[in-house]
């Protein structure tokens, strides 16, 4: 069974890639971006940590010590420097505190941080989940859970939908999202006793079925898209991931590292764009090239900067959590 999925790595950079190109206005499925990385979030998280499910308070506290410096190590580095280098202004009200500590409902320059509370959110659910439940538990508690944000969605048909209010945030479409990918996850777990060839024929027909809910052209602002996206995503998850463990293929080493830099993609491509687009001269700027250097310059702040940063303070948790 695979320990690391190289094709996870894969996806992150694809559904970064698809951010960009959607607030470059490229592309008619780019604003899918989202919907996969949270799906594929659900997965990674479930999946690295399910050992962990029951494990109680020592092992819920060391989880949500590493999440939360996953998240802020880089978000902040890069949102006081922006400050700091005059690039935008703040008021340092309330608002700017709910920017730095990522509450739900907060307004950053940075714009795509809204995803990075729900995140939090989620994360803080597992840690619980890590504290207090069964593996077991856990499972039948994620796949009612699914279900029941699943019939939330169809609340848009009806005269009390619940975009926009609080409601949305903890029960709404993004929640549902990543705990597809968490089910996918529980699912790729179950599969793992099926024999080699059954396994495969499912996975072409996820892959298949995954691809043409992914591929239909629905309205973004309907939950139709959020279905048929957040399903297509975790089938073609499923299937990719299947299609790795039968197969082992070997995936590029320069993928496998803008994978893994996809985090610093996410949030500096927004500063990136609002640059190129601040002046009629940088606008006509080749908008290969802009994504390109968005690339090139997350490789090297990953590799550099988050990296060591994150790696750095993971170990002094560890040695201020280690018995003594």
């Amino acid at each position: 069974m695979i320990k690391y999925f190289q094709s996870i790595q894969m996806l992150r950079f694809v559904a970064a890639t698809f951010v960009i190109f959607a607030h470059m206005g490229i592309g008619i499925h780019s604003y899918k971006g989202m919907d996969i990385l949270f799906v594929v979030s659900g997965f990674i998280i479930y999946w690295t940590s399910r050992a962990k499910i029951g494990a109680g308070s020592s092992a819920a506290i060391r989880f949500m010590k590493r999440r939360v410096v996953r998240i802020f190590t880089f978000y902040w580095l890069l949102f006081f420097s922006l400050i700091g280098l005059g690039i935008y202004t703040v008021q340092f009200d309330g608002r700017f505190v709910a920017s730095v500590f990522l509450l739900p409902g907060h307004k950053s320059f940075l714009e795509v941080t809204w995803s990075l509370s729900v995140e939090l959110y989620f994360y803080t659910l597992f840690a619980v989940t890590i504290l207090l439940l069964s593996k077991k538990t856990a499972q039948k508690i994620a796949i009612l859970v699914w279900i029941g944000t699943f019939l939330l969605l169809g609340l848009e048909y009806t005269n009390y939908p619940i975009k926009g209010t609080p409601l949305n945030f903890f029960l709404g479409q993004n929640i549902w999202l990543i705990l597809s990918g968490v089910l996918t996850g529980i699912l790729y777990e179950k599969s793992l006793v099926i024999e080699a060839r059954k396994r495969l024929y499912y996975s072409a027909f996820c892959l298949t079925i995954g691809l043409f809910l992914f591929l239909i052209i629905v309205d973004y602002y309907s939950n139709r898209s959020f279905a048929c996206v957040g399903i297509g995503s975790s089938l073609l998850l499923f299937g990719i991931l299947s299609i790795e463990d039968l197969k082992r293929p070997k995936f590029p080493t320069l993928l496998m590292r803008l994978g893994n830099a996809s985090y610093v993609a996410y949030l500096i491509h927004i500063p990136i764009i609002h640059y190129f687009s601040s002046s009629p001269a940088l606008k006509t700027t080749n908008q290969f090239l802009i994504i390109i250097g968005i690339w090139l310059l997350s490789l090297v702040l990953y590799q550099f900067l988050e990296k060591p940063l994150v790696e750095r303070l993971n170990r002094l948790i560890h040695v201020a959590q280690a018995p003594k």
